[in-house]
């Protein structure tokens, strides 16, 4: 936290004593965390204010950069941008006013919470709203436009740009002259310094976001550091003209003449022969780079500075449309294309987007045990353009082997191909529920290592829903598990599709399809649902079949027993029909509803029954009955 603050001291204070002094909350640092500070009674005293000023927390702005609304020329309120250099606090009417220096002009405005919002310097040298009235872009509208665009800039959940053009080209507002002039605040020794709108993104973007210049231009410890650092490296070659004016820059709102007055640091060498004059022009005249060329220029740049460090030839074209140096001499290298370097770019950190392709899949691959998953080289290729979904690359690519599995794949793969002749494996089939877990896990550790934050958020919010399916009612059959993993892909690779539209909003809310009321699972859901349901009806009519033919095949495959002739002359009769044995046994007549199937015998129970015919009962069925016992 660098700026003015209200605190509020704890306790009673007494002369020539110290007090614990806590942060008040507001305003520009409403969001802060609880700090607190110990003063004397010597530097409390004279600067107490009443809490109404503090609660307002008008003075909370000095030093800072806002957008703020005003009557402009014309007469209709508009939108703004300036330098608070100054505060006042009106005790009767209990109202703030805010100095602020607007382009070189000092003017006093009300402080209103409803229309002022503290932003980053880099919004404020953009300026997306300026001049657009406040009756068409609302202060809710405004932030937005802020927020979208310093994430643009600065590459949050993206993919950073520096194009004017390209940062502007959504706002509807005007585009800006990076040659123009705006005030800033040094606050060490709080004097107004005025530096160029292109220094100011120049030093944010490259200095403060730790990326290489295209030019090699360096840059001072501060933002302000620009007159000591061009003496250093252009003297006696004379400088771009006047870059930095001082100015007090606090002129009481009421005087007359609102210029302020200005020190201006000038060169020391006034004159610059024709071919410094031509240098520095050059890169006015030249066309505005897009994202993906400063991006692969970055990367050409950290390349040949490591081949110089080794010690080696630089390659002289590295770019992905003119790579035939590059594949001539090891065909077995990754060669990306532009789309996927791209794609590459947006997702990956910072520490991995300076890598070439090629080492970045290696180092992958070297770590593999930190991750889980089988590292085909043609998995580790598609996993660099994220080639989620229709290019092939599956969720199930990533499930967890063992070490034995691994030896095992290694004998039949080529692990040191990474070009596309190494075709990309099928991924593996009949998965179990828990395997599929597994491989979400694995993604998600790979990605908190190696991605930025909103795609790690993404696979942390898969690896959540996967967890809270699994105690659910859905089925988690082979199939079922199936239709969740090309679902998964499909929400995968979505990142892909805006990144290529440059819908940075969208991708931010990928994480949030995995949600059981989101409409795509809603329909997976029903096509799993539909699928369970006809294969259970199929089983069950598949049941009843078999239930119904057990009977039939059981009474054509009894076992028939020959009756010997004397035992079937022993048999008892009845109206000239023998004795049914089986009638008499223990098994008992299988005939249905007590009907016997031969209609030649009968059933009843004999006064006497023969020893032999007992005997042949007893050996061939099973004993008598309890019945005829």
């Amino acid at each position: 936290m660098v700026g003015f603050a209200y605190g509020k001291a704890e306790g009673p204070v007494t002369r020539g004593g110290n007090a614990k002094v806590k942060l008040v909350r507001s305003r520009r640092w409403m969001e802060e965390e609880a700090e607190s500070v110990e003063l004397s009674f010597d530097e409390l005293f004279p600067r107490s204010v009443s809490a109404e000023e503090a609660l307002d927390g008008a003075g909370t702005f000095v030093g800072g950069v806002i957008c703020t609304s005003r009557v402009g020329a014309e007469g209709t309120r508009v939108w703004e941008y300036g330098l608070v250099v100054g505060y006042r606090w009106e005790k009767n009417q209990k109202q703030g006013w805010l100095d602020v220096n607007v382009r070189g002009s000092v003017v006093s405005i009300v402080y209103s919470a409803s229309c002022t919002q503290d932003i980053a310097v880099e919004v404020y040298a953009l300026q997306p709203c300026y001049g657009r009235s406040t009756s068409l872009v609302m202060f809710e509208e405004v932030k937005q436009m802020h927020e979208h665009v310093y994430k643009l800039f600065n590459g949050v959940d993206g993919a950073a740009v520096r194009d004017i053009k390209v940062l502007l080209s959504d706002m509807g507002g005007r585009l800006i002259d990076e040659s123009d002039i705006l005030p800033l605040l040094d606050i060490t020794s709080f004097e107004v310094v005025e530096v160029s709108i292109e220094h100011i993104l120049d030093y944010v973007y490259y200095k403060e976001g730790e990326r290489f210049h295209p030019s090699g231009k360096k840059f001072g410890d501060t933002i302000f550091d620009i007159a000591g650092d061009q003496a250093g490296t252009d003297a006696g070659s004379g400088s771009r003209g006047t870059e930095v004016v001082l100015s007090d820059g606090l002129s009481d709102s009421g005087d007359g003449d609102n210029a302020p007055s200005a020190t201006v640091r000038r060169p020391s060498v006034t004159t610059q022969s024709d071919t410094k004059r031509r240098r520095l022009n050059a890169p006015d005249a030249a066309p505005a780079k897009t994202t993906t060329e400063i991006s692969q220029l970055e990367q050409d740049v950290d390349t040949l500075i490591s081949l110089q460090r080794r010690g080696l030839e630089p390659i002289s074209a590295l770019r992905p449309g003119n790579r035939q140096e590059t594949v001539s001499s090891d065909k077995n290298q990754f060669n990306p294309t532009g789309m996927q370097s791209s794609i590459h770019l947006a997702l990956v950190t910072s520490k991995y987007a300076t890598m070439t392709a090629q080492q970045f899949v290696e180092i992958v691959q070297i770590y593999w045990r930190k991750f889980g998953f089988f590292p085909h080289p043609a998995v580790l290729r598609a996993l660099f353009g994220w080639d989620f979904g229709m290019r092939g690359l599956s969720i199930l690519h990533f499930i967890r082997v063992m070490e034995q599995e691994k030896r095992d794949r290694v004998r039949r793969s080529d692990m040191s191909i990474f070009s596309r002749k190494n075709n990309l494996p099928m991924p593996p089939k009949n998965v179990e529920f828990s395997e599929l877990m597994g491989a979400v896990e694995v993604l998600c550790t790979l990605t908190q290592q190696l991605y930025k934050p909103v795609v790690h958020e993404t696979l942390a919010a898969a690896t959540q829903f996967l967890r809270e399916l699994r105690v659910s009612e859905i089925p988690t059959s082979q199939v079922a598990t199936a239709e969740i993993a090309a679902w998964i892909d499909d929400r995968l690779e979505l990142f892909r599709v805006l990144i290529a539209g440059k819908d940075w909003t969208e991708v931010a809310k990928i994480n949030s399809h995995f949600s059981a009321a989101h409409e795509s699972f809603v329909r997976v859901h029903q096509l799993i649902l539909r699928r369970d349901l006809i294969a259970s009806i199929r089983e069950a009519r598949a049941g009843t079949t078999r239930h119904d033919q057990r009977p039939r095949e059981n009474s054509h495959s009894e076992k028939r027993v020959a009756i010997p002739a004397d035992v079937r002359n022993a048999l008892p009769k009845q109206a000239n029909k023998e004795l049914y044995l089986r009638f008499l046994s223990a098994q008992g007549c299988r005939g249905k509803n007590g009907n016997c199937f031969i209609k030649k015998i009968c059933h009843f129970k004999p006064a006497v029954l023969p020893d032999n015919v007992r005997d042949f009962i007893t050996s061939n069925h099973g004993g008598l009955s309890e019945n005829m016992q």
